[in-house]
């Protein structure tokens, strides 16, 4: 199922899992890292279609983009333990904080209420009802930590790489989409914006899906996708949605 080089990564990743968990001692952040796999997994195996070459693409260049980006979160969030506080974008402050009082609600219908009918924030409700049921599901176990925050915050910038692939299938060779894919996840701001606790990468992900659905064949089911996606983006900003 996997390439020798793919299975390498594998094995480090499972590595680097564990060694976050040995480190943070986080039973939500172990959870949650675990999940990304099992998750990714079912999804790749959708979306390359039965076929067996893009699957071992998409799998490659998943393990590639983890590797790098759980690294890069993880960074982040020493730097933010080093000086107690978010050296940059201190709207991470605000998304983190709301997201954890979202999170200490008795259940996710309430933090839907909270968000979707009574808005008591007013703009940005689609992201912080997200930062709020991620919240929810870490205090199931050991609790919200700005470091389970950033995790799920860098899957979101994995997934991308994936439809980037996909959507790059139209346009060349497959070996080629597979080493234009991975320099995109390594050399663009995706990386760079993905242990943020911000909105950047989600909109990015959906614009990113958006842009795969474009290219296929016209279906009404298809349309409905593409409108179910711009409303999610307005209730994640409404600039990017309108």
């Amino acid at each position: 199922m996997f390439s020798k080089n793919t299975q390498i990564l594998l094995i480090f990743n499972f590595l680097i899992i564990f060694a976050i968990f040995i480190i943070s001692g986080s039973t939500s952040v172990l959870i949650s890292l675990i999940s990304f796999y099992v998750i990714s997994s079912i999804f790749i195996l959708r979306l390359s279609k039965g076929n067996n070459f893009q699957r071992k693409d998409l799998f490659a260049l998943y393990n590639v983009s983890f590797f790098f980006y759980v690294i890069f979160g993880f960074l982040a969030y020493l730097s933010y333990n080093q000086i107690d506080g978010f050296f940059i974008y201190s709207d991470q402050v605000e998304f983190y904080e709301m997201g954890n009082d979202l999170g200490s609600l008795s259940s996710i219908s309430e933090i839907f209420k909270t968000c979707f009918i009574e808005r008591i924030h007013y703009i940005n409700e689609g992201a912080i009802f997200l930062f709020g049921v991620l919240a929810y599901f870490a205090n199931l176990f050991d609790g919200n930590s700005v470091l389970f925050q950033i995790l799920n915050v860098t899957y979101f910038g994995i997934v991308i790489n994936l439809f980037v692939y996909k959507t790059l299938l139209f346009y060349t060779k497959r070996d080629q989409a597979l080493k234009y894919s991975i320099y995109y996840s390594l050399f663009t701001y995706v990386i760079c914006f993905s242990p943020w606790i911000l909105r950047d990468i989600h909109i990015a992900l959906f614009f990113a899906i958006a842009i795969y659905i474009v290219h296929l064949p016209f279906s009404i089911k298809r349309f409905i996708y593409l409108l179910i996606l711009q409303i999610v983006v307005l209730e994640f900003r409404l600039s990017n949605g309108d």
